[in-house]
């Protein structure tokens, strides 16, 4: 688990830190999108 600006990111998802959103790929190729507050 990486640590960033004092938050911890899980290693499973791709992080756009300055827009405060997330994706995690899942199987068959779907993406879970999620934003952060």
């Amino acid at each position: 688990m990486a640590n960033v600006r004092g938050c911890n990111l899980p290693d499973d998802l791709y992080y756009l830190i300055e827009k405060h959103v997330w994706a995690k790929p899942m199987e068959g190729g779907v993406i879970r999108v999620g934003i952060t507050a």
